[in-house]
């Protein structure tokens, strides 16, 4: 709005006409941007008496909607400003302590909740998601490891020839599961960081990626390695070295 009413110069200490009556621009807001297809900025805040004289209609009819946002200075005034914006309202509205109120209040609490509602509903259908994704991807690192003990029988042999044990070779292979999904789970993470930056970047949209999920990522995938990759290396653990060494 300061943008389209004043180009080029500040706007603080100017005159703003609204239906006849001018107002002196005392301040601007911070530039907030769209969300969901509509402008944050496309606005005028005036003093609530000016309104009543501006708009008297609004003030003494009860069939128009009237929305007022209030803030509070500090969060810990937040209840105390509920209460108050109550008590103004019914007082205003004239009604008697046995009336109900007969007008809504909305809070950002109350916002808050429905939107971690939408959100625990989506991250809920995302785990389901990656929960067979990931089931998908042990079985297929289970069948790469299966092959690669089938391919490396005559180097298990000679292993067990030369004095390996049993746990020598399942942890051998046991590691090599797990450098491979831990591999997959960095990439993945790092294909997660250039997403958020693009959106940051081409949305102006804030975003974070807290520690935890990092942490927990990398530990997930290598969690897969180690329980897909158990029965590959057992497997190879439990070879006779004979038969091995004969294996072509």
């Amino acid at each position: 709005m300061a943008e389209a009413l004043f180009p080029f110069r500040d706007p603080v200490g100017s005159a703003l006409t609204i239906d006849g009556v001018a107002h002196q621009v005392v301040g601007v807001f911070e530039k907030k941007g769209s969300a969901f297809g509509g402008s944050n900025d496309n606005f005028v805040a005036v003093p609530i008496s000016d309104f009543d004289e501006l708009y008297p209609q609004v003030k003494n009819s009860h069939g128009d909607n009237l929305h007022i946002a209030t803030v509070p200075k500090t969060p810990q005034d937040y209840d105390r400003l509920i209460e108050q914006g109550t008590a103004i309202l019914r007082a205003r509205r004239q009604l008697r302590p046995n009336q109900p109120n007969d007008f809504a209040i909305f809070t950002s609490q109350g916002a808050l909740e429905n939107f971690r509602q939408i959100t625990g509903g989506v991250a809920a259908a995302m785990i389901v998601i990656a929960a067979i994704a990931l089931l998908v991807g042990g079985v297929g690192v289970m069948n790469i490891m299966l092959v690669n003990v089938t391919e490396r029988t005559r180097e298990i042999g000679v292993r067990k020839a030369l004095g390996a044990t049993e746990r020598d070779v399942a942890v051998q292979f046991l590691a090599e599961a797990i450098t491979l999904t831990g591999i997959g789970g960095a990439i993945g993470i790092g294909l997660g960081f250039g997403v958020a930056l693009a959106v940051k970047a081409g949305l102006n949209f804030p975003v974070a990626t807290p520690i935890w999920a990092v942490v927990l990522g990398f530990g997930v995938s290598t969690a897969v390695g180690i329980i897909f990759g158990i029965w590959p290396a057992l497997k190879a653990a439990r070879l006779d070295p004979i038969v091995a060494l004969r294996y072509e």
